[in-house]
């Protein structure tokens, strides 16, 4: 199985059910991606210049209203892509259609009944507030895969506290949870283990010139501050230090404190806090923008966010050599380009919000 190119690309319309297909839509410009802990997007743009395929489309897009139906993405046969339609934008130039993938609904839903947990592993916790938020429609029919964390956690949801269900998941995946979204399926698990074969990924592989990108957040002392602090002190908290003093020799004392409110036991602070230990023991070094070759041995479905990848690769300075994840997929297709690039970072969903 390698990536191919696309002989076949369509995107049909759908109803709310992702599943029935209305129509297929003659795009001039398809853009899509699946991330790593957050609601992934794809864009279809038709141009207004297409003359009777334009007309057609609109015809097509009479009674299609955001949220009420979706797209759906197919690849040589293989559904890559699907979510609802959360925004149409209709001018003279042509017609943009703006889509989330299902994990979108979870920002429009409240967690509905009392909910404590106490000692529970943080994607069990995760799973289930998912499956009381969309228990009032799942029409969409998102159903969840899940792996534990091995961090356990308290957590208390009261429904008159109408929280809304994306805040709850936001905290719960900046604190040892990994999420993906592949079509109907929201997949949950920890930042070292996830649901397919390690993948690799070398020079050969990469077909664009890519970009590769050293931080410079270093971590050697962290705090997570969970709630119940006040003016006598922090009293639910987590610490984890650098253990290797060789490490502190090169990069020196590098301390950060960060308030998770939502963190109710010191077992889920000091697991939060030695997973963002760990990506920033050293500056880590990130890798984006990297289009595969048509050769690339993998699927399009085989590219998880969150995937381990092993990697070999030098860019101008810097070589990535090691274990690796997925952190983001990126489809871009019109009349004169079919690419898929990957992003590369060091460790799970972390990256982006280890620091405060």
């Amino acid at each position: 199985m390698t990536i191919g190119c696309s002989t076949t690309l369509y995107v049909y319309v759908t109803d709310r059910t992702l599943d029935r297909y209305k129509s297929s839509l003659p795009y001039t410009k398809l853009t899509w991606e699946r991330v790593l802990d957050a609601t992934s997007t794809a864009t279809v743009t038709v141009d207004g210049e297409s003359g009777r395929d334009f007309e057609a489309c609109c015809a097509q897009l009479l009674d299609v209203h955001p949220w009420s139906h979706g797209i759906a993405i197919e690849r040589n046969g293989e559904r890559i892509w699907s979510g609802p339609i959360t925004g149409m934008k209709f001018t003279d130039a042509g017609i943009d259609i703006s889509c989330e993938d299902i994990s979108g609904w979870l920002h429009e839903r409240r967690v509905h009944e009392d909910n404590k947990w106490t000692a529970e592993d943080l994607s069990l916790i995760f799973a289930e507030i998912v499956e009381d938020a969309m228990g009032v429609d799942n029409t969409p029919g998102l159903t969840t895969q899940v792996l534990p964390t091995k961090i356990r956690g308290d957590r208390k949801i009261k429904k008159l506290q109408f929280k809304m269900a994306d805040g709850e998941l936001s905290e719960l995946a900046s604190n040892g949870v990994d999420w993906t979204v592949l079509d109907h399926v929201l997949y949950v698990g920890g930042s070292r283990k996830w649901f397919v074969p390690a993948l690799t990924l070398s020079d050969s592989q990469i077909v664009s010139p890519s970009d590769v990108t050293e931080h410079s957040d270093v971590i050697t002392d962290m705090v997570v501050i969970g709630s119940d602090s006040d003016e006598g002190g922090a009293t639910v908290y987590g610490r984890a230090r650098q253990g290797e003093q060789s490490i502190v020799d090169t990069y020196g004392v590098h301390e950060v404190t960060v308030s998770e409110d939502r963190v109710r036991d010191g077992q889920s602070a000091a697991a939060s806090a030695q997973d963002r230990l760990d990506v920033f023991e050293s500056p880590p070094v990130t890798f984006s923008g990297g289009e595969l070759a048509q050769g690339a041995p993998m699927s399009v479905n085989d590219l998880l966010p969150g995937t381990k990848v092993n990697v070999s690769l030098l860019n101008a300075c810097r070589r990535i050599d090691g274990r690796y994840f997925l952190s983001k997929v990126s489809g871009n297709h019109d009349s004169s380009t079919d690419a898929i690039s990957v992003e590369l970072q060091p460790r799970g969903g972390i990256l982006e919000d280890a620091r405060p």
